[in-house]
């Protein structure tokens, strides 16, 4: 008997045979083969001597490097949880940490080692690696980051509130402060200027291995650009390792997913500047020296 193949039944086949090499081609590219973007899960802790911290973790098998992240001033550590997320979709532990820009520079400096520290400590209890250690800020933060995570270990610049420091994996006395960060991720600092005051804000020196990445909004009006270039030039000329990121057609809110409706802040999801904030963080943290 013979059969005729018709020429729609070829059509049919040679159709579905495209589909399924395209699926296969799809497949081994990548795609979602490695779990990302991760699904995170949201968790408030807290320790006597700190505030309240939000640790977001990715669900997917591994240990992830740890960031921290501060808020700018007058924030609060739910402003960082976009971005926060946005990180930790992609494979890291975060921990958004809220800080009282109302004390001295030394009180603040203190307040943030316990937090980090405590972070520290829980690390591993959310799959994170706290010899892999990320600090990321914003805006006003990004004084007290930089300060802090170029310090001379082990000087924190004195005893802070017991139990504050982790020895042998315990919080116990401040002898010396947890690991200092190896990156250092600065959105749109001021370090030279704000709302008419003039300064110059230095890294501590004495400990230059933290490799330093500064994020510039490019119309930022309350932190311009040009602070953020003077800063790299500076750093670079202390012996840092610093990168300089440049964010177009982003402010100094819409670089961290943050926008604003009739005056009040809201968070964008959706900003572009937000989303090259993430990459910048991402890519730092891939060149870290781990």
């Amino acid at each position: 008997m013979m059969v005729t193949h018709l020429p729609h039944f070829d059509l049919i086949r040679r159709v579905t045979l495209t589909l399924v090499v395209l699926a296969m081609v799809s497949a081994g590219c990548g795609g979602d083969t490695d779990g990302k973007p991760y699904a995170v899960t949201s968790t408030v802790v807290s320790h006597e001597t700190t505030g309240q911290m939000t640790v977001l973790e990715p669900d997917g098998d591994g240990t992830w490097p740890v960031v921290y992240m501060l808020h700018g001033i007058g924030g609060t550590r739910q402003d960082m949880e976009q971005l926060g997320s946005s990180v930790a979709e992609q494979g890291n532990l975060v921990v958004t940490i809220d800080w009282d820009a109302r004390q001295d520079t030394d009180a603040i400096l203190l307040d943030l080692a316990c937090s980090y520290n405590y972070g520290q400590s829980i690390a591993r209890e959310h799959r994170g690696d706290p010899d892999r250690a990320v600090a990321v800020a914003y805006s006003a933060s990004t004084i007290y980051a930089l300060i802090a995570g170029t310090l001379p270990e082990p000087d924190i610049g004195g005893p802070a509130p017991e139990p504050c420091d982790i020895v042998d994996g315990d919080l116990t006395r401040p002898d010396h402060p947890a690991r200092s960060p190896d990156v250092l991720v600065l959105i749109a600092p001021c370090l030279f200027e704000y709302q008419g005051q003039s300064f110059t804000v230095e890294p501590s020196g004495g400990n230059t291995d933290p490799q330093i990445t500064i994020v510039s909004a490019e119309d930022d009006t309350t932190c311009e650009p040009w602070q953020q270039r003077d800063a790299v030039e500076l750093l670079r000329q202390a012996g840092y390792d610093t990168t300089l990121v440049s964010v177009p057609d982003a402010d100094h809110l819409s670089i961290v997913y943050r926008g604003e409706v009739d005056g009040e802040p809201v968070t964008d999801p959706d900003s572009a500047g937000g989303q090259r904030t993430t990459e910048a963080i991402l890519d730092a943290i891939a060149a870290a020296p781990w």
